[in-house]
C-alpha cells in the first residue's frame, strides 16, 4: 500500500503542471469574454481571480488524481503508462472521429433547429487560450475527475455489492459497461448549468442536444480508460476538441 501510495503522489506530480496551465488559461479565457463579469471583477482583481480558479483546477486534479490512481488499481485498471503506438492510433482515431461527429450534429442539425447555436456560430471567434483551456482541462482534468477517479469509484461499488466473489481482474464486463454509461450521463448533466447560461433557458431539444454531444463521446472515452488507460481517454478527449475547433474556424473563414 505503501508503494502505491507513492506512485500514485508522482503520478499527481505528473499530471500537476498541465493542470496549472489549464487553470490559467479558462480564467483569462472567461475574463476576454465576460464570463467573469465586470462587476465581480470589480470587487475581485484579475490576479485573484485568475489565482482561485488555477487553485481549483490544481485541487481537483490533484485531488482526483491520487485517488483515481489507487482506486484505478484497486479494480485492475492501472495500466501502463508506456505509450502504444496501437493503442495511441486508436485514441487519436477515436477522438478525430468524435470531433468530426460533434462539428457535423451541432452545426449541421442543431445549428438549424436552434437560434441561439446559429448565433454563437455567427458571433464564433477562434482563441488559442480556449482552444488551450479545453485541451488540457477538458483532456485531462476532467478525465481524471469522471474517468479515473468516479468511473472507477462506481466500478468498485458496484464489484463489492454484485460480484465480490471475483477478482479484480475477473470483474464482470456488465458492471464496467453500467459504469461507463452512468458517468457518461453525469457527465452530460454536468454540462447543462453551461448550456442554460448559453440558452437562457431548457427545453426538450436543448437537453437532447446536451447529453448528445457530450454523454455519447463520454461513453468513447470511457472505454479508452477501460481497454487501454487513462492516457489514452485524455488523448481521445483533447483530439475531440482539437477538431472541433479546427474545424469551426476553417468554415468560419469561409
Amino acid at each position: 500500500m505503501k508503494q502505491i501510495c507513492k506512485n500514485a503522489f508522482k503520478f499527481v506530480l505528473i499530471v500537476l503542471p498541465f493542470a496549472l496551465v489549464a487553470g490559467i488559461s479558462i480564467a483569462n479565457y472567461e475574463i476576454g469574454t465576460g464570463g467573469i463579469t465586470e462587476e465581480i471583477l470589480s470587487q475581485v482583481s484579475k490576479t485573484m481571480v485568475i489565482a482561485s480558479v488555477t487553485f481549483q483546477t490544481v485541487l481537483y486534479a490533484a485531488i482526483c488524481g491520487f485517488i483515481g490512481y489507487l482506486l484505478a488499481d484497486k479494480i485492475g485498471l492501472l495500466r501502463s503508462f508506456a505509450w502504444s503506438g496501437s493503442y495511441l492510433k486508436k485514441a487519436l482515431a477515436g477522438g478525430a472521429i468524435c470531433g468530426v461527429l460533434f462539428f457535423l450534429l451541432d452545426y449541421l442539425i442543431f445549428a438549424k433547429l436552434l437560434v441561439p447555436v446559429a448565433e454563437y456560430y455567427e458571433t464564433y471567434t477562434f482563441s488559442i487560450s480556449y482552444l488551450l483551456a479545453k485541451v488540457l482541462y477538458g483532456g485531462m482534468v476532467e478525465e481524471l475527475m469522471m474517468r479515473w477517479f468516479l468511473m472507477s469509484l462506481l466500478i468498485l461499488i458496484l464489484w463489492k455489492i454484485f460480484a465480490r466473489k471475483t477478482d479484480k481482474e475477473s470483474i464482470p464486463v456488465w458492471i464496467m459497461m453500467v459504469s461507463n454509461i452512468v458517468i457518461a450521463v453525469l457527465f452530460a448533466l454536468g454540462h447543462l448549468p453551461a448550456t442554460l447560461v448559453m440558452f437562457g433557458y431548457l427545453n426538450v431539444l436543448i437537453v437532447i442536444r446536451c447529453i448528445l454531444l457530450n454523454g455519447s463521446f463520454a461513453l468513447v472515452f470511457g472505454r479508452l480508460y477501460r481497454k487501454y488507460g487513462i492516457q489514452y481517454a485524455m488523448v481521445a478527449h483533447a483530439v475531440t476538441h482539437i477538431i472541433c475547433d479546427v474545424l469551426f474556424f476553417l468554415f468560419w473563414r469561409l
